[in-house]
């Protein structure tokens, strides 16, 4: 049976595919590597209970805003749609 090359390149794909890997697991060395008391940039800097109080009611008010204008802008583009499918149906 001859095939073409289009099927020898899909067996040869698919050996290649079948290769073992290593996971992430298998490399012991990563996770020595990344372990926190071993990063440069770990962060020093704490923040007090009303710093965090303050910044939780900030992202609650930005989160407000942002729900509202999307509520505004959900109504406003179905308002718009509905307009032009009055228009395009009341002239057929």
């Amino acid at each position: 049976m001859s095939f073409g090359g289009s099927v020898s390149a899909m067996i040869t794909s698919l050996k290649n595919n079948a290769r073992a890997r290593k996971s992430l697991f298998d490399k012991t060395d990563y996770f020595r590597m990344n372990n926190s008391s071993n990063l440069k940039n770990k962060p020093t800097k704490k923040a007090s209970a009303k710093q965090l109080k303050k910044v939780r009611k900030q992202m609650a008010e930005e989160n407000k805003k942002l729900i509202v204008k999307r509520i505004l802008a959900l109504i406003i583009s179905g308002l718009i749609l509905m307009l032009l499918l009055n228009l395009v149906f009341d002239f057929l």
